[in-house]
């Protein structure tokens, strides 16, 4: 009995903090649950940080756009190229304006493809209207914020989307 009192007074700590996460790290582990579900196949995982507006607006409804996402996917790996490794960076800092708190995460992909390994980054902005509880992601990938704000408003003007840097590609070894 001693011992799991002795083992719960030393993780409780551990748990308080795990519990007590900051909007950002939340918005960084969303961020990368996403991009996992993407490299794993898992659609509706990957579906349900969408922000709502996007598949309104592209596909109407949640099957739809699943449907559409497998049928990019199955496309790159008809033409021999696959996703390796997706991964969210390190947010800006949150804005905190209409009601929901806004950040950019980059997002690093590496991609194996006909001759090699391309990496690319590129940018998400992720909003939440629920303080940071939850978060859903805007793909801001080749667009200037004001492009962005044209069709989603309540983005903030503050943030900064610098140009995508050129992928990197890395030549298979002979």
């Amino acid at each position: 009995m001693l011992k799991k009192i002795l083992l719960g007074l030393i993780l409780l700590p551990t748990l308080a903090t795990a519990q007590n996460k900051t909007p950002k790290q939340k918005a960084v582990e969303a961020a990368q649950d996403m991009c996992t579900s993407l490299q794993n196949k898992e659609y509706y995982g990957y579906v349900k940080y969408v922000h709502p507006e996007v598949i309104d607006m592209t596909h109407g409804n949640t099957t739809q756009f699943v449907a559409n996402v497998q049928k990019q996917y199955a496309v790159l790996e008809d033409a021999g190229s696959k996703i390796t490794k997706i991964y969210a960076g390190n947010p800006s800092n949150i804005i905190d304006t209409a009601g929901e708190l806004q950040c950019v995460i980059p997002q690093i992909m590496q991609m194996k493809i006909k001759g090699g390994t391309i990496e690319t980054l590129t940018r998400i902005i992720g909003v939440s209207k629920d303080k940071g509880e939850t978060w859903h992601f805007i793909d801001a990938n080749g667009k200037d914020i004001t492009n962005v704000r044209y069709v989603f408003p309540t983005i903030s003007s503050k943030h900064t989307l610098p140009p995508n840097p050129q992928p990197k590609f890395v030549a298979d070894k002979p």
